[in-house]
């Protein structure tokens, strides 16, 4: 319908100009009953135009069907008047400056009802807008939170009482070289996490060299149990790309405490590998050769396995967050490794984070 509507006013300014060419030709009468027509077209149109703006919903448009019904009325008084068909008065006589007056009066409550429209609308969109503000503020305290429930369980009790047990076993032992490197190697990784608590990214290498200090403890703590490797992807540099901190740890004490540390014939090893899967996504597999969860299970305390399954929903919803999706699906995924018999030989984690570019 609106280029209908386009059309009739190209229409009727066209017409405007042929009263012009009547008054050119010198044909007083047909130019006159050209502008009384022309006249009424422009009222009907108008008014037609109000009728379709109010049957499409705008509120104002009760004010354009009134002021031009208004207008149409004024025109066919002042027609008449002219025509002789109403006998002359002060009223009809001032039929067209009564009716234009009306009609900017009318035209003016439609005015002040559309800025009303559009000063709700600014306000509702202004309160969506503060609500969004809210709602992201929101999901930064909450990460906030997450970061500080990761660092807290990352290094939980535990790990830390049984590393100074370690330092002062070393000490009674009359080994100091080995408890001066152990009490070292634990200082490096409290820095590094004291350090990962204040950055919201930090470069894969330094979360690779927080990982080998980890590791590099718990191998002196177990007397070498189990071997580890880092598998990096060819075009990946791991100092060009920085990754969320505190994210991978938890699920390598999840290997080496819930899979290698029960397994009876040692020969432990542990594979961490990264792999880009995008330029904003980094794919990080943390896989192990140890006992299986269904047999790590039978072996754990009730306070275990409370930490783990914290440690392991912080670290997912910290993921969810750090996606700008918190519907998002899980982005750990958890699979048991088994060998031809069914045999359990392993477990696989695959983490997918976000990725940066320094």
């Amino acid at each position: 319908l609106a280029p209908r509507l386009d059309a009739g006013i190209h229409i009727l300014l066209g017409l405007c100009f042929l009263p012009v060419l009547l008054r050119v030709l010198n044909l007083g009468l047909a130019m006159t009953v050209s502008i009384q027509i022309l006249i009424i077209l422009i009222a009907v149109y108008l008014l037609g135009l109000g009728i379709y703006l109010l049957h499409q919903g705008v509120k104002e448009a009760r004010f354009y069907v009134l002021a031009w019904t208004t207008l149409i009325l004024a025109t066919l008084v002042f027609m008449c008047r002219v025509n002789g068909w109403l006998p002359d008065s002060l009223l009809v006589a001032n039929s067209i400056p009564i009716g234009l007056s009306l009609e900017t009066v009318l035209l003016s409550f439609a005015l002040a009802d559309r800025i009303n429209v559009y000063r709700r609308e600014a306000i509702q969109a202004q309160k969506q807008l503060i609500a969004s503000i809210r709602e992201a503020e929101q999901n930064k305290t909450r990460v906030v939170e997450l970061e500080m429930s990761a660092l807290r369980n990352q290094m939980n009790p535990h790990f830390m009482f049984n590393s100074l047990n370690s330092i002062q076993r070393f000490i009674l032992a009359k080994d100091p070289l080995t408890a001066a490197g152990y009490l070292t190697k634990f200082a490096r990784l409290m820095r590094f996490n004291l350090d990962q608590s204040r950055e919201p990214v930090v470069p894969l290498q330094r979360e690779i060299d927080m990982l080998t200090t980890y590791l590099e403890l718990e191998l002196l703590r177990f007397g070498h149990p189990f071997t580890y490797c880092f598998d990096l992807s060819p075009d990946l540099n791991p100092y060009s790309v920085a990754i969320p901190g505190m994210i991978v740890q938890p699920f390598v004490e999840n290997a080496i405490w819930h899979g290698l540390m029960h397994k009876v014939n040692g020969g432990g090893h542990i594979r961490i590998a990264f792999q880009p899967l995008s330029a904003t996504q980094l794919r990080c597999t943390v896989e192990d050769n140890g006992v299986g969860r269904q047999e790590a299970a039978q072996h754990q305390s009730p306070h275990r396995i409370r930490h783990r399954s914290a440690g392991m929903g912080i670290t997912t919803e910290r993921l969810s967050l750090l996606s700008n999706d918190p519907t998002a699906g899980s982005q750990v995924q958890i699979t048991d490794l088994t060998d031809a018999t069914g045999c359990a030989t392993g477990t696989q984690v695959i983490i997918e984070l976000p990725m940066t570019t320094l």
